[in-house]
């Protein structure tokens, strides 16, 4: 059982082909291709946590795609997100968990706060946000992760494709060094 990531899928979404330039054509072929690429990486038993801003529409039109997805979806809410849909998703068993503004974890000695919207948490080693909203645009601290579809962030993988936990500790073990020095030289630590 592996965990996953991602954010800003937009669903049915037309306008966000331009907005963010999207590889695709139609906003049919993009839900297509975002649910092949999904269900490609994330297993039946997987989890993954889906940091906002998922689907346009109605339930029924949320229904229809979440049908066709694998894995136990834990969602955090986004600011197109209707509350209501969220909360009769889980209901209907839809959905594993929902969280309304956020959701904290700890994991190989890191503590991750998922939120859609970037978070400011100080320059902390090992402390870190994890988040969505800002699309193709680069995070502004060094331990904030942009895990939108669309961030320079990419981690080499194909477009639209879920990072694993694995490949986002490796990430974070990188940049914990860097953000060590920095929250050292701020405090003067030698």
């Amino acid at each position: 059982m592996a965990i996953f990531f991602t954010s800003d899928l937009h669903m049915r979404h037309k306008n966000i082909l331009n907005f963010e330039n999207r590889p695709f054509e139609t906003v049919d072929e993009m839900n297509n291709e975002l649910i092949k690429i999904w269900n490609k990486t994330v297993k039946k038993n997987d989890t993954i946590f889906h940091l906002g801003d998922f689907c346009f529409g109605s339930y029924d039109k949320w229904v229809e795609i979440l049908e066709q997805l694998n894995g136990e979806k834990v969602f955090i809410k986004g600011n197109h997100d209707s509350s209501e849909t969220l909360k009769k998703l889980l209901k209907n068993g839809y959905l594993k968990e929902i969280h309304m503004v956020g959701h904290y974890m700890k994991t190989h000695k890191h503590v991750l706060h998922l939120t859609h919207y970037p978070m400011e948490v100080g320059n902390r080693p090992r402390i870190w946000s994890l988040h969505g909203h800002i699309h193709g645009h680069e995070s502004k601290m060094l331990n904030q992760i942009n895990l939108c579809i669309d961030s320079p962030l990419n981690f080499e993988r194909p477009f639209g494709q879920p990072v694993s936990l694995d490949d986002l500790i490796t990430y974070l073990d990188y940049l914990t060094p860097q953000i060590e020095a920095e929250f050292k030289l701020e405090r003067g630590i030698e």
